[in-house]
């Protein structure tokens, strides 16, 4: 039977995980076998939630086809019979891509027993690469496989490889005292899109881990808030406690007034996002010429509010998109209106009156900006790729509602923004893998999916080309003409 845990609701607010195409993998290091989870019944349940809870369904424009959804299904149920508990989340991932929205998904945080633990430490341990093996295998590939190279997730420098048909990331030195260098820490499978595969945690727990590699082939972003930044041959030299945490935002000062501000991730530490913001205020108050690069910036929540007032000429204006009445959706707005009763309470009451049927959401007051006397950017850009997604999107959309000469350069967005808030529930079915599925509340505004971004992503103002090896040099040059 599921554990009581699966029992309880969980919301995880404007959760933000990069989903793409699923290839089953076969190739993990080692099979797992006493996790209570039955994925046909997965599966029906999951079904049973996109038709609940997923607007987009309820709504007329979307170009969903629901005939052809409905034979998706039916095959499904079919293949996924079969498929072994460990590959149930890869399996319905694949199901859910149909709907090419990101913040529909199921993600797991499987419970081991302290007894399959130990075993999966130990073969980790006996399956060991020598480090210097590791560094020539990096130095010496001379194959096509962007992701091939050296990497920095925080805790210990890695190196990604090939080994067959898969890829393998393993430690190359570390500061965490249980892992020892040469243990693997990820095996991979590139698809047309993306890559996915088995990550092995810090206490040698097996999961499923998708996402793709950004920013120039430098950033890899991974389900549940994991970066991994590229680092060169000579980065793995250096003492381990000169590396920031990847997430962290980082300012990079080019002189004559133009100031790069880098955020990897929306989905950070706060306090010490605010932390080097602050320590920074004295190089933005001389800065004239403001550079974001948001590239590969998955989302995460609005923390940029904390800085988005240092540009605006004007206010935010009011904003209201549209929930589908459910169960589950009801508790999501009925947990934030605790905290905010006068904004979510009416959310409350018209799902409570209209279960099934699509109501107004959260009407979102206007917010008020005055112009900073401390701050003069006379230029302000936002260089963005695919890799922005949810969040990234979001503080693009704000920062030129507020500031109308911000201008965004580069590449189009992942398109992620115009379903959002994210609530994620635990599946009944789930049992000791604790899977999670995830689905977006309301629409970005009323006219979804009219005048929408998710079919071409946010596209820039001014297009930068592949073969441009620095963008933020073009982003320069551009401003001097």
């Amino acid at each position: 039977m599921p554990s009581s845990s699966c029992q309880t609701q969980t919301t995880m607010h404007k959760l933000i995980f990069s989903w793409a195409g699923i290839l089953l993998l076969s190739s993990s290091l080692f099979s797992y076998q006493s996790q209570d989870c039955n994925c046909s019944e997965v599966f029906d349940e999951v079904v049973k939630g996109v038709d609940a809870n997923y607007l987009p369904l309820k709504l007329e424009g979307t170009g969903i086809n629901k005939n052809t959804y409905q034979k998706r299904i039916d095959s499904y149920r079919k293949t996924i019979q079969s498929v072994v508990p460990e590959n149930c989340v890869a399996m319905i991932q694949e199901f859910l891509s149909f709907f090419k929205d990101k913040h529909l998904f199921v993600f797991e945080q499987p419970k081991y027993t302290d007894e399959e633990l130990r075993a999966f430490k130990t073969k980790i341990k006996e399956s060991k690469v020598e480090k210097q093996q590791l560094i020539d295998g990096v130095q010496n590939y001379e194959w096509d496989e962007k992701l091939v190279g050296f990497y920095w997730d925080g805790t210990s420098l890695l190196t990604i490889l090939p080994k067959g048909d898969t890829l393998e990331a393993r430690i190359l030195e570390t500061t965490n005292d249980n892992a020892e260098p040469g243990e693997i820490k990820a095996t991979f499978k590139a698809t047309p899109e993306n890559y996915n595969g088995t990550y092995y945690t810090y206490n040698y727990a097996p999961r499923h881990i998708e996402g793709g590699l950004y920013k120039q082939d430098s950033l890899l972003s991974l389900n549940g808030g994991i970066l991994w930044k590229k680092v060169g041959y000579n980065d793995i030299f250096k003492p381990l406690d000169s590396f920031s945490k990847p997430a962290l935002p980082y300012f990079t000062d080019l002189g004559n007034g133009v100031t790069v501000f880098s955020i990897p991730s929306f989905n950070t530490d706060y306090q010490q996002f605010i932390s080097i913001l602050t320590e920074h205020v004295p190089l933005l108050q001389q800065t004239s010429h403001l550079i974001f690069d948001i590239r590969g910036n998955t989302g995460g929540n609005a923390i940029y509010f904390s800085f988005i007032d240092a540009y605006a000429k004007q206010n935010l204006r009011s904003s209201q998109g549209r929930v589908l009445a459910s169960e589950s959706t009801l508790a999501y707005y009925e947990r934030l209106a605790k905290n905010s009763p006068n904004l979510y309470q009416p959310v409350v009451d018209r799902v409570k009156a209209n279960m099934g049927k699509v109501v107004d959401g959260p009407a979102y007051p206007d917010q008020v900006f005055k112009p900073s006397a401390d701050f003069n950017f006379q230029k302000v850009a936002i260089l963005t790729d695919e890799g922005c997604m949810s969040a990234a999107e979001s503080f693009i959309i704000h920062s030129k509602a507020v500031n109308h000469d911000v201008q965004t350069f580069g590449k189009p967005t992942a398109g992620v923004i115009d379903y959002t808030s994210v609530n994620a529930i635990p599946l009944a079915s789930g049992g000791n893998r604790h899977i999670y599925f995830g689905y977006p509340t309301s629409s970005l505004h009323m006219d979804i999916p009219k005048n929408g971004f998710n079919k071409t992503g946010i596209k820039p103002d001014v297009p930068i080309s592949e073969k441009v090896e620095d963008p933020i040099q073009f982003i320069v040059n551009y401003w001097k003409k």
